[in-house]
């Protein structure tokens, strides 16, 4: 008979504490560098999308800003405009009106044209308080800016109100745009019957950075509340190609400018590096220049 064989078992063995304590610490630091390289990669996507929205949006400015410089002065060319703003008297209004900041600051710039609406002087204007009356009131309305022009002459009222059955752009001296003082290079024998008559459109950009979180180019069209064109900018720069090539910020006159190249600068933030800034650019000649 065989002897019985007896399994002998080992005892159950637990962990320490210390190998608990261990293990956890070195779990802790294993999550700590999985969630940091986490939180640096998404902190590294949420800059790059950021980047890319603020150049995004300066482009569509500068798209913008080129289209409204392609069509600077429509209808009058280098003309200047005569009239009055806001009751400040006479004032000259170039298609391309300058708005040199400074070395280190900001520009403006202004752009006029006519490129919404336009017709004829029914009647001759023999002087600024004469009845304009034209061809066609379509695509004219109270509040709108019009341009009257013989090509060589221009001048500017506002239209208080519209009579589509006369015919006629009502111009009030009860507007502030309207004052006949304004108009004292009044051409002398008036605009005559034919002369061109334009709804003109008057805009400015600029930048603001005082009622936004953040800096803002701003496209403030004349009768209507002021839009956010670029958000998030570090800079608006405007440079002038003369026609002699060089560039200039300040030209002397409209004259001699040939192009002009609007900038719209984006800053890249990024934890690791100081701020670095982008830009968007356009280089344009009006098609009237």
């Amino acid at each position: 008979m065989k002897p019985s064989i007896r399994t002998v078992r080992t005892p159950t063995r637990g962990f320490t504490l210390v190998e608990l304590m261990i293990s956890v610490a070195v779990m802790g630091i294993v999550m700590l560098a999985i969630y940091g390289a986490f939180f640096k990669t998404q902190r590294a996507a949420d800059s790059v999308t950021g980047v890319v929205a603020d150049r995004q949006s300066a482009r569509g400015a500068v798209q913008l800003l080129e289209r409204e410089l392609r069509m600077a002065g429509s209808g009058w060319g280098r003309s200047v405009v005569v009239g009055t703003s806001n009751g400040a008297g006479h004032i000259d209004l170039n298609p391309i009106n300058f708005g040199y900041g400074g070395p280190d600051a900001n520009d403006t710039l202004s752009i006029v044209g006519g490129w919404e609406a336009s017709t004829l002087l029914a009647s001759g204007m023999p002087n600024a308080s004469a009845t304009l009356k034209v061809g066609d009131t379509s695509g004219f309305a109270d509040g709108d800016l019009v341009v009257i022009t013989d090509g060589t002459t221009a001048d500017m009222f506002e239209v208080t109100q519209v009579n589509s059955q006369s015919l006629i752009l009502q111009h009030n001296p009860s507007s502030p745009f309207n004052d006949p003082g304004g108009h004292s290079t009044w051409p002398g024998t008036g605009y005559n019957t034919g002369a061109q008559a334009y709804k003109v459109t008057w805009v400015t950009y600029k930048v603001d950075s005082t009622s936004y979180r953040k800096p803002a180019l701003i496209r403030a069209q004349v009768g209507r509340a002021p839009q956010i064109a670029a958000y998030d900018v570090s800079g608006f720069r405007v440079y002038y190609q003369m026609q002699d090539s060089s560039l200039t910020r300040n030209p002397a006159s409209l004259n001699f400018v040939a192009r002009v190249l609007p900038v719209v600068y984006t800053r890249a933030l990024s934890p690791n590096r100081v701020a670095l800034n982008d830009s968007v650019w356009a280089s344009i000649r009006p098609r009237t220049f």
